[in-house]
């Protein structure tokens, strides 16, 4: 029988390209239950699997956080509707984090997720120059470019290609022939294209972020007010929607509105919020920032949960890429890799982990799948590191509940202080 992460690659890619959607004689069959069906089931016989990592039950308490959520709001059968949506995702982050458990597979899920993100962006292109792409899917508010699915709005489409860009980079610098080094580099312009093409200022802001980190951290703060102009000149030159972006600007102005809205939600309802999906309900307008959006429908125990979640994750990456070489390798464990080339791998999440958030600061994208498949990826290397070093020492529990305790509030006080400035 096959690895349950060959079936889980086969379920992602499902995901990305959606073939069911626009393949004719497709349409009515359920392939993405039963590919996530055969994953599932080959997973669950699988032995060896492992769940060392918080976020495994993090992710239990944030689904209850959703469901009592809710059910607090007076619709009691929404609990239901809310395990139905989100089971999905859920299974999928566990198939992630229990099955990517070596890091030749980290090479290979990187290389996938950024082969499946390149054909959404030659999608793109395709559908800018004939408005209408191979899918079917038409282009935007006359001129951005969007695809299927979870990828139907051209901001969805942008946080792809904000992840796939460091996944790229990396992809590229592994390989050694021409050739491929070629390839890759084709990729990588590709999305960049691609992501001009979406018009996303959410999307184009993160990636801004990520170059202007990459070049921080590689030419330190010196070096790097000499050599950032250069970099990031030809993103803050293109001609985009951020061009527009002004807290006096009409769309600015409603975002800080939807801002305020959503404090004066937890306000209200600082325990269990308005329920899940239920902000459109008490604002004409969605929250605009994926904080706001999870602390004004969960209230404090989802928001906990949630930062919990995605928090850890990020920090876990940061620590591998961060800390020197352990020293104790356990010798059943030893791929050949030595630790240089986890940090690596760990850098590549990292950027791609805060690039989704510099987006999704400016964006609605709290119950993403994309944000569960990153945490999903970045809990997978922290078990291998892990298994592989024995003196690799987890992070104390206590330490992450009151970390996040101490965020949770600050970042609400945060977001309350910013929406007094703005308005």
């Amino acid at each position: 029988m096959f690895h349950p992460f060959l079936y889980t690659l086969i379920y992602v890619a499902l995901v990305y390209i959606r073939p069911q959607e626009f393949v004719p004689g497709l349409q009515d069959v359920p392939i993405l239950p039963a590919a996530l069906g055969l994953s599932f089931i080959t997973w669950l016989f699988r032995s060896g699997k492992s769940f060392d990592a918080p976020q495994h039950l993090f992710l239990l308490f944030f689904l209850l956080a959703m469901m009592v959520s809710v059910a607090a709001a007076g619709w009691y059968g929404g609990a239901l509707e809310v395990l139905t949506d989100f089971y999905p995702t859920m299974m999928l982050f566990y198939l992630i984090s229990t099955s990517t458990d070596t890091l030749d597979r980290h090479r290979k899920f990187v290389g996938i997720l950024g082969l499946l993100t390149t054909v959404l962006a030659i999608h793109g292109i395709d559908q800018s120059l004939n408005g209408i792409g191979w899918s079917g899917a038409k282009l935007v508010e006359g001129t951005r470019i969007t695809y299927l699915g979870i990828f139907n709005d051209p901001n969805d489409l942008a946080l792809a290609f904000v992840i796939a860009v460091p996944m790229l980079c990396y992809a590229f610098s592994e390989v050694k022939q021409l050739f491929f080094k070629v390839f890759w580099l084709a990729c990588l312009a590709t999305m960049v294209y691609g992501m001009y093409l979406t018009n996303s200022r959410g999307g184009m802001l993160g990636l801004i972020c990520i170059t202007g980190l990459y070049i921080y951290r590689t030419y330190g703060m010196l070096k790097a007010l000499l050599v950032a102009p250069v970099g990031l000149a030809p993103l803050l030159l293109a001609p985009s929607r951020l061009e527009e972006l002004d807290a006096s600007e009409q769309s600015a102005t409603l975002r800080i509105d939807a801002w305020y809205e959503g404090v004066q939600m937890l306000t209200e309802n600082p325990l269990f919020g308005v329920g899940k999906g239920n902000f459109l309900e008490h604002h004409e307008l969605t929250a605009h920032n994926s904080f706001v959006l999870i602390f004004a429908e969960l209230g404090l125990f989802g928001y906990f949960f949630w930062l919990a979640f995605v928090g850890l994750s990020l920090y876990m990456v940061y620590r591998i890429q961060h800390i020197q070489a352990p020293v104790q390798k356990a010798s059943e464990q030893d791929d050949g890799a030595d630790w240089d080339a986890y940090r690596k791998i760990a850098n590549t999440y990292l950027y791609s982990m805060l690039g989704f958030f510099a987006a999704a600061f400016f964006l609605s994208r709290s119950y993403n799948v994309l944000l569960f498949i990153l945490c999903a990826l970045c809990v997978a290397l922290y078990q291998c590191v892990r298994r592989a070093w024995t003196d690799f020492s987890a992070i104390p529990l206590k330490q992450i509940v009151v970390k996040t305790l101490m965020f949770e509030f600050v970042s609400i006080i945060f977001m309350y202080a910013v929406v007094k400035a703005l308005l």
